[in-house]
């Protein structure tokens, strides 16, 4: 097992402790799908799909979620997964401590996307120009890759 990490929302309702297993290989992920986009109410967000057994949350976490589409399921700090895993959960990046994030002790392999999802509405100029390397895809993640033209 790596060393745990620890994340959660804003407020302090949600609280959790990531203890990831050392053959956990991270493909932290961003969409650019419109539901994300409303969600957190910004261009995309950063996804890291975990395994559910990897996840504990404090007593004192207050869960409140809304279904968004018949696949997913929306809190404020993160979803279930819409791979269709039950034993997988995305955790959105930003909800992890500061020190996972940056600094001398940053975990940027569980932070920085491999993949980019729904591509097809990036934004000219802005949201397209994310790291060379990260794998493009127009829909969901089991789709054909996106090419530009």
């Amino acid at each position: 097992m790596s060393a745990p990490v620890t994340g959660g929302c804003f407020c302090g309702s949600v609280r959790y402790t990531l203890t990831i297993p050392a053959s956990f290989k991270p493909e932290p992920h961003s969409c650019e799908c419109t539901q994300c986009r409303k969600a957190i109410g910004g261009l995309f967000p950063i996804f890291l799909t975990v395994p559910t057994s990897a996840l504990s949350f404090a007593p004192t976490t207050t869960r409140k979620v809304w279904a968004s589409s018949a696949t997913a399921e929306r809190p404020l700090t993160w979803r279930d997964s819409t791979s269709g895993a039950p034993d997988e959960i995305e955790l959105q990046v930003g909800t992890l401590d500061p020190e996972v994030l940056f600094g001398d002790k940053a975990r940027l392999e569980l932070v920085t996307p491999v993949r980019n999802l729904y591509c097809v509405n990036e934004i000219k100029g802005v949201t397209d120009g994310k790291k060379d390397g990260v794998r493009k895809f127009r829909t969901g993640g089991d789709g054909p890759e996106y090419t530009v033209a």
